[in-house]
């Protein structure tokens, strides 16, 4: 169970080695994935086409080379006192982070995209909001990361980290505004709804908490966590297999969002 933020952190420098490795490992796979994602949606919506199966083994492996990248850098002590159950475990982690950020981000940035040959202003209009994102994740997971990596080393009183929390969440709310509105210049907002089948305000705003997704599976603590699943929101999320924006069953998506 993850340990509450107040009684996290302090841990002896080997450990919080440990702990910084497994954060970025789990980054480092979400971000690499997500590349592959955006180039592939390009390809296809530019008329090109994309290799799924290809696209398939390249994550596979990305996914893979995180699991081995904690289990070579840490030990079982080491991530006994992070509260996994063992390497295995914390690499497990990593790995289903990475796969449920992809499930969110291509559900809300791909799945919607309309099927057809789209105009040169759409095309650019869905380049720049897939780049956003990648960005929007980027500076998150950074500012998730630079926070959760100085609690681990230090000794900060409850207090204290509440209020670095509360500076990290600002800092990603304000990257998020700033990308919507970069986003409003190029995407009017007809053309984004259209294409998205939602605000970019919203969709900034639920690709913002995919950072916390990442504080809870990797740093495997409390106070900053995935917000819950939600079906009908239009977001795949944990122990969702589909989100099609309604609690309706008998439509392909169930009201408890699994496929039919």
């Amino acid at each position: 169970m993850p340990v509450a933020l107040e009684y996290w952190g302090d841990f002896p420098p080997q450990v919080a080695a440990c702990q910084r490795t497994i954060g970025s490992a789990g980054a480092a796979c979400a971000l690499q994935t997500w590349r592959l994602e955006r180039a592939c949606a390009m390809a296809n919506v530019s008329g090109v086409g994309c290799d799924t199966a290809l696209l398939a083994s390249q994550e596979q492996s990305i996914r893979l080379a995180a699991e081995d990248r904690v289990t070579a850098s840490c030990t079982t002590q080491q991530v006994s006192l992070l509260q996994f159950l063992g390497t295995f475990e914390a690499g497990v982690d990593v790995n289903t982070f990475c796969r449920e950020l992809k499930s969110a981000a291509t559900s809300v940035l791909v799945d919607p995209l309309p099927p057809r040959p789209l105009a040169a202003d759409e095309l650019e209009c869905v380049d720049r909001t897939l780049r956003m994102a990648g960005k929007l994740f980027s500076m998150s997971f950074e500012s998730r990361q630079r926070l959760l990596n100085r609690i681990a080393l230090g000794s900060y009183s409850p207090p204290r980290k509440r209020q670095m929390v509360a500076t990290s969440s600002a800092a990603i709310a304000a990257t998020a505004a700033d990308l919507q509105h970069e986003l409003d210049a190029v995407c009017p907002a007809t053309m984004f709804a259209g294409l998205f089948h939602q605000s970019a305000a919203d969709v900034m705003t639920k690709l913002s908490t995919r950072a916390d997704c990442l504080a809870g599976q990797t740093y495997a603590q409390g106070g900053l966590l995935c917000p819950l699943s939600t079906c009908g929101n239009l977001m795949v999320e944990h122990n969702e297999e589909c989100d099609d924006g309604n609690t309706v069953s008998g439509d392909g998506c169930s009201a408890d969002c699994y496929s039919e």
